[in-house]
């Protein structure tokens, strides 16, 4: 029985297991986060808060209709701020729930 080094299949292993993802996924929010401190008063920062990356798809959360209509914006310029730090694109839409 032939052996199969270990760095060869670790990185099988952590993409079945989803555990690859998780670093960008947090950049992914981090990225997210940052722009809207960058493009939103302080006012509508405390009430946004982006929550999860699934299925490409980045969803925020908002307190206030106010700050839903004003993510929904800016969508185009937040997915390519998000996008420009990965070699391939992260998030092909947003989600936003009030």
């Amino acid at each position: 029985m032939p052996f199969e080094t270990l760095k060869y299949l670790l990185p099988k292993t952590l993409k079945r297991a989803g555990i690859k993802k998780q670093p960008e996924t947090a950049i992914v929010l981090d990225r997210a986060r940052e722009y809207l401190a960058k493009a939103l008063s302080d006012e509508f920062t405390r009430e946004i808060t982006p929550a999860y990356v699934k299925y490409r798809t980045l969803t925020i959360a908002c307190l206030s209709s106010a700050a839903a209509s004003s993510v929904s914006l800016m969508e185009e310029e937040l997915l390519e701020y998000v996008n420009k730090s990965f070699p391939r694109p992260m998030i092909d839409r947003i989600l936003v729930v009030s």
